[in-house]
């Protein structure tokens, strides 16, 4: 449980950062890469947040003990994304 209350804060802190890089996007002239193509990564990237938090608030909800191996996988996948992307913003 310890770990859903941490991804709530991952994502409340996740949903700060969006809000002020739209608010830096929109008194910045000059951008490196589109404006648009900015806008639109950090509202995926919110929304993937937002998916990875709802997903840890529900099995807090219905109390999961256990997940199945696909779950897992999925979570790993995740990660190893979340890793790459980190990197790319670099």
């Amino acid at each position: 449980w310890d770990t859903a209350l941490q991804i709530k804060q991952i994502e409340n802190e996740c949903d700060a950062l969006t809000h002020n890089l739209i608010q830096r996007l929109n008194r910045t002239f000059v951008t490196p890469i589109d404006r648009e193509d900015i806008h639109e990564l950090a509202k995926s990237l919110d929304d993937v947040m937002d998916a990875i938090d709802a997903s840890a608030t529900l099995i807090k909800v219905y109390k999961i003990d256990s997940v199945r191996f696909g779950v897992r996988e999925l979570a790993q996948t995740i990660t190893a994304s979340t890793r790459q992307v980190r990197l790319a913003l670099d």
